[in-house]
């Protein structure tokens, strides 16, 4: 399937995987807590968050955080995030 290759190649080449530290974890659980979210889902906000403050510290271009989870986007705006939901682009 064309998606799953472009997806693995991209992800070698276009991606930086980040690591659950403490401080990510003590994050993703007062960002549950702030917004009512699913823990996996407040892990990816809250790594969303540390990933858009790494850019904007180098001067680079806000992050988008791309979501259809509307709760979770709703979230992502409160935390001052640039948000897409794949499903309003049919």
């Amino acid at each position: 399937m064309q998606a799953v290759s472009d997806f693995v190649s991209d992800f070698s080449t276009q991606y930086q995987p980040m690591g659950l530290t403490l401080e990510l974890a003590e994050q993703a659980a007062s960002l549950a807590e702030k917004h009512g979210l699913r823990g996996y889902d407040a892990v990816q906000l809250a790594t969303a968050v540390e990933a858009n403050q790494v850019r904007d510290s180098l001067g680079l271009s806000k992050l988008i955080f791309v979501s259809a989870d509307r709760a979770l986007n709703k979230a992502a705006l409160s935390e001052a995030l640039l948000t897409d939901n794949p499903n309003l682009h049919p």
